[in-house]
C-alpha cells in the first residue's frame, strides 16, 4: 500500500464521510462533504452542517436519520490521533460532540493547532453485516488497540517520560484481541516523528520495532505516533513521547 492510499486510510472509514479542516480562525467552520469509497453505498446516512470549532473542541453534526457514528481525528497530511467515537448509536437530528484535544491516551495535548482534520462516518443501524470484516474480534469493525514501549530505556525525566539517547527501538503491538484478524487481513504500520511521516512497513507483523535513531533530533521532547492499518480499511492509534536527550 503506498503512502497516498496511507494518507486516505488513515481518516476514512468506509463510507461517506464529511472531512471538516481547520483553518486559522476562530468561529467554527461549516464544511463541504468529501465522498469516499464505499463497499456499500445504500447504507451510509450523509451528516450535513457539519462544523468542529478548535477553540473549544466542539464537533457539531446533524443526521437526517438514525446512525452509528465514527468520528476520526487527525493531523493534516499527517497520522490519526483518536478515533473519538467509535460506531456508537445516535439518534436523527442535530449533536454535538467534544474533543478534548487529547490523543488516545489522553496525555498528549493538541491544543492550539490549526491543523486538526475530522471525518465522520455514518452507516444504518443495523446494517452491521455489511461492513463486518472475516473473523473480526470487536463487532462492528472496532479501531484496534496498539501499543508502544521503549524497551531497554528504564530512565525517565521528571514527567515521567523516557529519555531516549542515539539510536534506540521503539516496539509497536496491537492488542490480543487483534491480532487474529489483523494478520487475517493483512496490515501496515505507520511511524511519524512529531506528526511527520517517517517510514511504513507494509508486512505488519507484531511486535514490530523501529529503530529510531535521535542524532537529527534535537533536544528535548517528542512524539512517536504508530498508526496500524488493515487492508479492509481499519485503522489503530498510539502516540508516545520521549524525551531526547544529546551526547555531551
Amino acid at each position: 500500500m503506498s503512502r497516498t492510499v496511507i494518507a486516505a486510510c488513515l481518516l476514512a472509514a468506509t463510507g461517506c464521510a464529511p472531512a471538516i479542516r481547520t483553518m486559522p480562525k476562530p468561529a467554527p467552520e461549516p464544511i463541504a462533504e468529501t465522498p469516499l469509497l464505499a463497499k456499500s453505498p445504500d447504507i451510509i446516512v450523509v451528516a450535513s452542517e457539519t462544523a468542529y470549532d478548535p477553540e473549544t473542541g466542539s464537533i457539531s453534526y446533524m443526521l437526517p436519520e438514525p446512525a452509528l457514528v465514527r468520528i476520526r481525528i487527525g493531523v493534516q497530511n499527517g497520522p490519526l490521533l483518536r478515533t473519538l467515537v467509535d460506531w456508537e448509536p445516535r439518534a436523527a437530528g442535530q449533536h454535538v460532540t467534544i474533543w478534548d484535544r487529547t490523543d488516545e491516551t489522553g496525555n498528549i495535548s493538541y491544543l492550539g493547532r490549526r491543523d486538526i482534520t475530522v471525518v465522520i462516518t455514518c452507516i444504518r443501524p443495523g446494517e452491521e453485516a455489511a461492513m463486518q470484516p472475516k473473523a473480526c474480534a470487536l463487532g462492528l469493525r472496532k479501531s484496534p488497540e496498539i501499543l508502544i514501549s521503549f524497551p531497554g530505556e528504564s530512565e525517565q525525566n521528571t514527567d515521567g517520560i523516557p529519555v531516549v539517547t542515539g539510536v534506540v527501538p521503539v516496539r509497536i503491538e496491537v492488542g490480543v484481541k487483534e491480532k487474529a484478524w489483523l494478520t487475517n487481513s493483512q496490515y501496515e504500520v505507520a511511524i511519524y516523528i512529531d506528526h511527520v511521516f517517517v517510514i511504513e512497513e507494509e508486512e505488519g507483523l507484531s511486535p514490530f520495532s523501529y529503530l529510531l535513531n535521535t542524532q537529527g533530533m534535537n533536544e528535548g521532547e517528542h512524539v512517536i505516533t504508530a498508526n496500524v492499518l488493515s487492508y479492509d480499511g481499519e485503522v489503530g492509534t498510539r502516540s508516545a513521547r520521549c524525551y531526547v536527550r544529546k551526547g555531551k
